[in-house]
């Protein structure tokens, strides 16, 4: 099977796409382990830690990413060009680890992809 690239682009609350996401990545996990999840732009928020979504009566799906390494799904990197532009540092808290790469290196991994879906 071809890889597969994740990305997520949109910060997680006001709509469901990153949950989708989750769903769609979950089920495309079963069917390969040639996965790679991209968190760019303000999807970064995707995976930082201690958020609050009841507090606004929103459902809290970001802790499903854990279940991540018990589907083996390793390659997940985090743009450090995203991080910078929103204040964030590579030792703020994140809820799965990532590899830290900036935008250059993420277009290089990305290309590697016969399929991407952008969340």
């Amino acid at each position: 099977m071809k890889k597969i690239a994740f990305v997520f682009t949109r910060a997680p609350h006001g709509n469901s796409i990153g949950k989708e996401g989750q769903d769609a990545l979950i089920a495309t996990s079963e069917l390969t382990k040639k996965i790679s999840i991209f968190f760019i732009s303000d999807g970064i928020y995707q995976i930082l830690d201690n958020q609050k979504p009841n507090d606004i009566l929103l459902r809290d799906y970001i802790t499903t990413f854990k279940i991540f390494k018990l589907y083996k799904i390793q390659n997940i990197y985090l743009c450090t060009d995203s991080l910078q532009e929103r204040g964030f540092f590579k030792n703020s808290k994140w809820i799965i680890k990532p590899r830290f790469i900036n935008s250059k290196q993420i277009k290089n991994e990305i290309s590697y992809c016969k399929i991407i879906i952008t969340f």
